[in-house]
């Protein structure tokens, strides 16, 4: 699985092939969730055709929840179906809060790699804040428009 911190570096760097899933219910979602998840929560994970939300093999896919069970059973499930580049987010949402949300920095010096952290959890929590601080009409409306809808083929080509 990836770290919070993996997590936070990849959302801070704006990684166009980051695929977060987050599998918590939509009620959970709708009051936070990560800058650029989508939402398919556990229980619909199997209704809904995996390509939509897993994509070509070209994306990093990482589930969270809020902690590590169910995200590792959506990673067996995602890897039996043939799909590789899947992950957990180790911890998830509960470990996101207490390292990345809680990121202080105390002391007086601090190396290259330390501060690159730190940097990486600052801008990944303050991207988080500001995605879940919109009223919440616009937060629900930005995170609708995440959600991965199968789209229907109606026919070939023309």
């Amino acid at each position: 699985g990836f770290s919070v911190d993996r997590v936070a570096r990849l959302i801070a760097d704006e990684d166009p092939l980051l695929r977060l899933i987050d599998l918590r219910s939509s009620g959970e979602y709708s009051k936070s969730a990560l800058p650029g998840s989508v939402n398919v929560p556990y229980p619909e994970l199997l209704d809904r055709d995996p390509s939509t939300y897993l994509g070509s093999g070209m994306f990093i896919n990482v589930f969270y929840s809020n902690g590590d069970l169910i995200a590792g059973y959506a990673v067996v499930l995602a890897k039996g179906l043939g799909y590789k580049n899947c992950y957990s987010m180790k911890g998830g949402i509960n470990d996101w809060f207490r390292v990345v949300m809680n990121s202080r920095f105390t002391g007086e010096k601090i190396t290259a790699r330390e501060n690159a952290i730190f940097e990486a959890r600052t801008k990944a929590g303050r991207l988080f804040t500001e995605l879940n601080s919109l009223p919440d009409s616009l937060r629900i409306k930005y995170l609708n428009s995440k959600k991965f809808n199968a789209k229907k083929l109606d026919g070939g080509c023309e």
